[in-house]
């Protein structure tokens, strides 16, 4: 991101939650020191995919100009279920 003004984030995703109290965010972290840029972005987890599907965020502006380290967070309400939560891959940036 050291050179880049504007940018966008996608990744192929497979959202598998009960729906109910399980969430997950994705935050750009400053990589010298791991502050957070900007604020986290949610990811709708009341949505149960069949197949992979590819989402696309912007880039925090705060991130621009940084080395950054990409961080998803997935936060599970604890039930007992066969959920498997949250799967990424093929993860991108582009400007």
């Amino acid at each position: 991101m050291s050179a880049v003004t504007e940018a966008e984030l996608s990744f192929m995703a497979f959202r598998d939650a009960d729906g109910v109290a399980d969430i997950a965010t994705v935050r750009f972290l400053r990589a010298s020191d791991l502050v957070q840029l900007g604020t986290a972005t949610p990811l709708d987890m009341t949505v149960f995919d069949v197949d992979w599907i590819r989402i696309r965020i912007p880039v925090v502006p705060e991130a621009n100009g940084e080395n950054v380290v990409i961080e998803w967070n997935f936060e599970s309400d604890g039930g007992v279920d066969a959920f498997s939560g949250l799967s990424i891959d093929n993860v991108q940036v582009s400007d």
